[in-house]
């Protein structure tokens, strides 16, 4: 699948899902490219989802997203 213009289309259907499936305080964890975290949490930040924290891998480059769903 294409991720789209802007790389994010499969996040974007798959958030807005894990948004419906996930329970209350359930944990979303995504690997993505670098350059696509700062706007993924800010999807996020449209959804129910709290604590959203971009982490870093074992080269100290951002990678790893995490969010709760509230």
């Amino acid at each position: 699948m294409d991720g789209g213009v802007d790389g994010l289309e499969v996040l974007r259907r798959l958030t807005e899902q894990a948004a419906v499936l996930l329970k209350s305080g359930g944990l979303l964890a995504v690997e993505l490219h670098e350059n696509t975290l700062e706007e993924a949490a800010k999807h996020l930040c449209t959804l129910p989802f709290e604590c959203i924290q971009i982490h870093q891998d074992l080269t100290q480059r951002n990678r790893f997203l995490t969010a709760f769903k509230a």
